[in-house]
């Protein structure tokens, strides 16, 4: 369990407490901003970086998505939206630290997915965003794949900051 703890301490998803024990990390707008941003700016650069995926992997794209609005909980929606851009931009094509980084991130933004953006209307509207940035790659316009893939984080950041669960303050529940 202490090793667990440690783990999600790592990822700043819990914080030890000053006698013992921990806290669920706080959440705020403000680490929401940043790790939309981040996340946003990275995978845009690593798409431009990587290029035109194969076409084998443009339809594995959206089958991804196709499962994802049949999806029947939240947690397998946020898995298959990982997947999606994991098969996008894979270590192989946008080096292994980028891939690393990519994931780090999305570990820590995760809460706030799971908390905001797993209901249906947002999933739906998530994936007409994917149908786009495969679009425009099938047509060979990277350039714009990557415009919208960096929109597309920061459409789930608008959804975000406007949840009534992301607290301006960063309150936190005691573990």
């Amino acid at each position: 369990m202490r090793e667990a703890l440690l783990l999600l301490a790592g990822d700043g998803l819990v914080a030890p407490r000053p006698h013992g024990g921990f806290r669920a990390a706080p959440t705020s707008r403000q680490e929401a901003e940043d790790l939309f941003r981040i996340l946003g700016q990275i995978e845009r650069r690593s798409l431009l970086r990587a290029g035109r995926p194969p076409a084998l992997v443009l339809a594995r794209l959206e089958e991804l998505d196709a499962a994802r609005i049949d999806a029947p909980d939240a947690a397998t929606r946020l898995s298959l939206e990982r997947r999606w851009h994991e098969i996008l931009l894979p270590a192989r094509r946008i080096g292994p630290v980028a891939r690393r980084e990519i994931d780090r991130l999305q570990r820590r933004a995760a809460r706030y997915e799971m908390t905001c953006l797993a209901d249906g209307p947002y999933v739906l509207g998530a994936v007409e965003e994917h149908r786009g940035i495969v679009d425009a790659l099938v047509d060979y316009r990277v350039a714009v794949a990557a415009r919208l893939l960096e929109r597309h984080w920061l459409g789930g950041l608008a959804h975000v900051v406007l949840h009534p669960s992301v607290s301006r303050d960063g309150g936190s529940a005691v573990i």
